[in-house]
């Protein structure tokens, strides 16, 4: 049974020369806070944070920009791993957290599907699966051209529609409504339900309150890497 557990978990990322930086300018820039001061030599990106998700939880994480969601998500995915604490996950992860994550640059679109579903499922390909992914992401004739040549707003699309179709146990995603155009954004919002109930544990980080509140049951607050479990009622007091 798929689960994530989080007991006291501390982030310290090195910073080798803050001299020059306000202490309050570089604080927004991480997300989290410097450790004595502005001559320190590391910045506490998440500070004690502690969660248990289970099969069945829709968690969305709110805060403004450099709040520490997107690096809670690396945390969660095992692209970062505590300085202090434990994380403990079980289950397939697949985090859409960075732009172009998981794609090479020299493989077309196609290439980059079956690349990606290799990866993920250790099996080979179905061509069914990969005809309804082209289908989604609307790129047409782009699938045939190396990633290289893509806008960012065409690798989300790619990367997104991939990802939405392999069924994941786990699912961690970062602010994807504010990726790519409005059409497709409104595409994307109408497969969100299919996704979460698909999903065992989906996460979901976005300073949007609206998109939380559909999608999510459970909510996390965080503030300059610090988080606390949050009632509905008060994510929608942010409004």
């Amino acid at each position: 049974m798929p689960f994530i557990s989080c007991k006291n978990v501390s982030l310290d990322i090195p910073v080798f020369d803050v001299r020059s930086l306000r202490s309050s300018a570089f604080e927004s820039l991480t997300g989290g806070r410097l450790i004595g001061g502005a001559s320190a030599s590391i910045v506490r990106a998440i500070d004690d944070f502690s969660i248990e998700l289970n099969d069945g939880d829709t968690v969305g994480v709110f805060g403004h920009n450099g709040s520490g969601k997107t690096t809670l998500l690396r945390l969660l995915s095992g692209i970062y791993m505590p300085t202090g604490g434990s994380v403990q996950v079980s289950g397939d992860v697949y985090p859409i957290i960075e732009l172009g994550v998981g794609l090479e640059d020299e493989l077309t679109g196609e290439e980059n599907i079956r690349r990606i579903l290799l990866l993920q499922s250790g099996e080979k390909t179905n061509d069914a699966l990969v005809e309804d992914i082209a289908e989604f992401c609307e790129l047409g004739e782009f699938l045939r051209l190396p990633v290289r040549t893509y806008s960012s707003g065409m690798m989300m699309r790619l990367v997104f529609s991939t990802f939405i179709f392999m069924k994941p146990e786990i699912l961690l995603l970062d602010e994807f409504f504010s990726t790519g155009d409005r059409e497709f954004s409104k595409k994307v919002e109408g497969k969100m339900n299919e996704i979460v109930t698909q999903s065992s544990i989906f996460v979901f980080a976005s300073h949007q309150v609206d998109l939380l509140a559909d999608y999510c049951s459970r909510f996390i607050l965080m503030t300059k890497g610090q988080g606390r479990e949050i009632s509905r009622e008060e994510l929608i007091s942010f409004k």
